[in-house]
């Protein structure tokens, strides 16, 4: 019989490619005893479905114009100046 771990991983990798007779049947039996099982494999559907309805995400206008807040910009820079001061 399938552990548990065994079992989510089968569930998850049908997600991805259709699983073999052995594995679908070894999934399904453990499936028939395991409440916990068969509710994670509900959550990776789910997940699944919800993934394929989001819309695509789409980078801010600043991200997509390689835009970087001062602040940001500035750190870094003063982090760069002290790692080499350290070293040299």
């Amino acid at each position: 019989m399938l552990s548990c771990r065994h079992a989510t991983g089968l569930a998850s990798l049908a997600l991805e490619r259709p699983l073999t007779f052995r594995e679908r049947l070894a999934l399904r039996g453990h499936l028939l005893i395991c409440s916990s099982c068969r509710r994670a494999q509900r959550q990776f559907r789910i997940m699944r479905e919800l993934m394929r309805s989001a819309p695509d995400a789409a980078p801010s206008p600043q991200a997509a114009a390689g835009a970087m807040p001062e602040d940001v910009r500035e750190r870094l820079s003063d982090t760069g100046r002290g790692a080499d001061e350290d070293r040299g």
